[in-house]
């Protein structure tokens, strides 16, 4: 489900969405998740669980196009295209959702007792590495004008979203420019309380409403409703 759209430059959109990935409709060159360094295991609750589980995909055995996991700015791979004639996937009964290639940014493992013990927080760069990772694909030929990303780390890494927040509202302040080819964004989460807090950052980061920022019209669709415009005020 659609919970609020932002548009931080002209032909660019972020999407926040709540609900089940494999439902919502979306066409995307490119999802990203995250893992543990190396750890692959589909821990249940994990996007690694859901594409094992509902797609067959192995994910830590998925064959890389692009390998950036010797990078520690970046620490990422790309899969090569996915759902081929050769290996199609099993996309599950009801799914409406495609992606041609998978990434997964892998972050170090974080102590769980450290969590609550009261230090100072520190941000988790993963949106960071994400943004950094995709203003290098267009270099590569691997096409990332659609993405679509959960809240990284946020699953069985138990990442807050106060320590992911600054990586991401940076990414949409700027990354999108160092980004050209990409045009839309979609961060998604299963828990709609979670999306909900990340509108309310996004609102308070950029000082938009949900009400003005819900509404984008294309150059293409614009010059259509200037030319509406005009043939009703012939009739007036």
């Amino acid at each position: 489900m659609l919970k609020h759209a932002y548009a931080p430059a002209e032909d660019r959109t972020l999407e926040l969405r709540s609900g089940d990935f494999f439902r919502e409709g979306l066409t995307t060159d490119l999802l990203v998740i995250s893992a543990w360094d190396g750890y692959y295991k589909p821990e249940q609750g994990t996007m690694i669980a859901a594409l094992s589980h509902c797609c067959g995909i192995n994910v830590g055995g998925l064959e890389r196009a692009l390998d950036f996991t010797g990078s520690d700015s970046i620490k990422a791979w790309v899969s090569h295209e996915l759902d081929t004639a050769d290996a199609p996937i099993e996309w599950p009964e009801g799914c409406t959702t495609r992606f041609r290639r998978l990434a997964v940014i892998e972050s170090p493992r974080i102590d769980g007792e450290l969590a609550g013990d009261g230090s100072e927080r520190k941000e988790i760069p993963v949106f960071r590495k994400m943004f950094r990772l995709l203003a290098l694909l267009p270099l590569h030929q691997v096409p990332c004008r659609i993405v679509a990303t959960p809240l990284l780390n946020a699953g069985q890494q138990r990442a807050e979203l106060q320590d992911l927040t600054p990586g991401l509202i940076e990414g949409i302040r700027v990354g999108f420019n160092h980004v050209p080819d990409l045009k839309q964004l979609v961060v998604f989460d299963l828990k709609a309380e979670a999306i909900d807090n990340l509108v309310m950052t996004i609102l308070e980061h950029f000082g938009s409403t949900q009400e003005t920022s819900e509404l984008k019209l294309s150059k293409e669709q614009r010059l259509y409703f200037k030319e509406i415009t005009q043939k009703l005020q012939e009739f007036t």
